[in-house]
């Protein structure tokens, strides 16, 4: 048969030799009471002595009042308050057999009488000073003051907090070595012309054997000490002696100071008693010693997760298992790796981490063990699962991606690495919240170690496309004989045109040297072709629409067309500005219908807008050209606004290219078109 101890706690100790401590534990008393004092004189009468027992606490509340001086004007000296006596002897009165006195007012101790080696302190309160906090003090007691004393006794040292007219003073009180042991510790209230009223006090009165044993070995020896935990009983409880009785002799034996000593084999009975109260230990001596043998811990669970829990059990083996073991039979828990997984004293294991802990059962302070192994396992991440709202986005738009990892009871790290494949387009936060930047594709990523989930997010956007091309300087010396190519003017395009323009004939005056550009329609970019028709304009001077085989018509807009066209105020000045050369810059837009052109050289511009209606099968084209005028540095810009948006989850995103036609100086005929 087998002792099986499952949960750690403190049992009972066999105790073969020595003796346990424990702290006296103190509650509420019941008052007795005391007949009031009228102390005429110095010392004129006092109270019946309280016996201090020792562990215990001793409260005496009472009332002090000044009373009529019985020498000479009062309050004038220290005795003018109360007075507490501690005296010890055999009996319970002033100058009787064995007496000695240490007696204390206010705090101050003046010394055993007739006996030397007594020691105290203070603190607090009046602090042995006659003169600190005086004046209040007395006035308390000429008005009638409540009053308080409250005695401790542990051995040789007494302890008694004063409290008078609220002036608290904590007296400690060495026993001197002439005081024998088993003299008696009496303390009572006395003073001088003082009457002490409404006096009661509180006294310890039942006791508790507090180690008891289960098991006493012959030859071994028990010391059984006792304390008092209650207030409780009369004045005849407390000022008897403990004694200690035996309730088999024949079995084991208890002296008067409570050491039990075994003598036969057989159950007993030891009983401390003080008055009319007692308590009482019943316990087993053996003949031999019962040790234990062996220590054997199981577990319910030899693998548990993070946060888990498995129970040990541990069993112990004695030599007699039919009798009580005379080995301290507390089990102790400890684990190998902390970190790892914790046990308390219950034999509890909580798992904390990933790793192999050695949990250790162990009693006599380790002399004999046994230990169990368990092993808390690694719980990788699987799965990463992406919740989103949307992916369609536009430009601007912000949305949280929510990840949920699985296992939820996953060891590692859950931190999540975010990535986006194209930043330009889309932008991912360490809390898997996008943002929408540009036009395209973006696939998001989330990754814990080699786990990942993805998610692509198609982003439109409105983008401004900017392309430049450059067209070949040229001279043009008759009228109109050579042009640039032209550029295809596309619906919601805007064109810039830059260049420089400088005049070849310093002595002309003709209206016509200046630069001036064209605007034609067909299916080929060229002139004189079958389907060719042109608008020429001329420092914003429109001159009419004409094709290679019309005759030329001045002036004359398409139907329905509308011209506004704004002159500079100063012809000479635009002229001498292109005789110079000047930078000049034609805008023109195109927004399918209505072709609007501002046309600037040096500080003058000009204004023209007219619908162009362009035939089935061809396309609008602008191009430059002039008279007597060289035209450099041509640069062609075109602008527009485009809508960029993903195409499918793996679309990569393509930027876009304008392409302009032109740029090459095409060189024809010289035609002369006006007479």
């Amino acid at each position: 048969m087998k002792l099986r101890k499952v949960l750690a706690g403190a049992m009972a100790l066999v105790m073969v030799a020595g003796s346990l401590l424990v702290a006296p534990v103190t509650t509420k008393a019941d008052a007795q009471s005391m007949d009031n004092l009228d102390c005429t004189g110095w010392w004129t009468a006092h109270t019946a002595g309280i016996e201090i027992n020792d562990g215990g606490t001793y409260v005496v509340d009472f009332k002090a009042q000044y009373q009529a001086d019985w020498d000479s004007t009062l309050p004038q000296d220290n005795w003018d308050a109360p007075v507490y006596v501690f005296y010890s002897g055999n009996e319970a009165k002033v100058n009787g057999d064995g007496y000695s006195e240490h007696y204390v007012c206010r705090a101050d101790i003046y010394g055993w009488a007739g006996v030397s080696g007594a020691t105290g302190s203070q603190e607090g309160g009046l602090n042995c000073d006659w003169t600190n906090g005086w004046t209040p003090y007395l006035a308390g007691l000429v008005a009638g003051t409540d009053c308080k004393l409250v005695v401790t006794r542990d051995g040789s040292t007494v302890t008694a907090v004063s409290t008078i007219a609220n002036v608290e003073t904590v007296c400690t009180i060495t026993l001197p070595e002439t005081v024998a042991n088993e003299d008696v510790i009496y303390v009572s209230l006395t003073g001088q012309c003082c009457k002490l009223t409404d006096i009661s006090w509180e006294a310890p009165s039942s006791i508790e054997i507090m180690n008891p044993i289960e098991a006493l070995t012959l030859g071994k020896t028990a010391d059984f000490q006792t304390v008092i935990n209650t207030f409780k009983g009369t004045t005849d409880n407390v000022a008897e002696k403990v004694t200690w009785t035996s309730s088999d002799e024949t079995v084991a034996t208890v002296d008067e100071t409570g050491k039990v000593t075994p003598v036969a084999a057989g159950n007993v009975t030891i009983t401390a008693t003080c008055g009319d109260i007692s308590d009482s230990c019943t316990f087993e001596v053996l003949e031999d010693l019962n040790p234990i043998t062996a220590v054997d811990v199981t577990t319910d669970k030899t693998e548990i997760k993070v946060g888990q829990t498995a129970l040990l059990s541990t069993e112990l083996t004695l030599t007699n298992p039919d009798k009580a073991s005379t080995d301290n039979t507390t089990v102790t828990y400890t684990s190998s790796d902390e970190t790892v997984a914790t046990v308390d004293a219950t034999g509890k294991v909580t798992a904390l981490k990933p790793g192999k802990v050695t949990i250790t059962a162990s009693v006599l302070d380790g002399a004999m063990k046994d230990t169990v192994e368990i092993t808390v396992p690694a719980v990788p991440v699987t799965e990463i699962k992406l919740a989103v709202d949307k992916t369609e986005l536009e430009k601007g738009d912000i949305v949280n991606i929510v990840p949920t990892v699985n296992p939820a009871d996953t060891t590692e790290d859950t931190t999540i690495t975010w990535t986006s494949s194209n930043e330009e387009v889309a932008t991912v936060d360490a809390n898997g919240t996008v943002t929408a930047v540009g036009g395209g594709n973006a696939t998001i990523t989330a990754a814990i170690g080699d786990v990942k989930a993805k998610v692509t997010f198609k982003v439109t956007a409105q983008e401004t496309v900017v392309k430049k091309s450059t067209i070949a300087d040229f001279t043009v010396d008759a009228f109109l004989s050579v042009q640039s190519d032209g550029v295809e003017l596309k619906k919601g395009h805007t064109y810039t045109f830059t260049f420089n323009a400088k005049g070849t004939d310093a002595a002309s005056t003709n209206l016509y040297e200046a630069p001036c550009y064209f605007i034609y329609t067909n299916s080929e970019n060229k002139f004189n072709t079958a389907d060719y028709k042109e608008l020429i304009f001329t420092r914003g001077d429109v001159w009419g629409w004409f094709n290679a085989d019309v005759t030329q018509t001045p002036e004359a807009l398409p139907d329905g067309a509308t011209f506004t066209r704004t002159f500079p105020e100063d012809w000479d000045a635009w002229t001498a500005a292109m005789k110079a050369g000047a930078d000049c810059k034609i805008v023109v837009k195109y927004d399918g219908t209505t072709v609007t052109a501002t046309y600037t050289i040096g500080d003058a511009s000009t204004v023209a807008s007219f619908p162009a209606t362009v035939p089935s099968g061809s396309k609008l084209y602008l191009g430059l050209t002039g008279e007597k005028v060289a035209l450099t540095d041509i640069e062609v810009s075109d602008e527009y606004v485009t809508t960029i948006s993903g195409k499918g989850d793996m679309l990569p995103v393509v930027p876009v290219v304008l392409v302009l036609l032109g740029g090459a100086v095409v060189i024809v005929a010289a035609k002369k078109r006006f007479a």
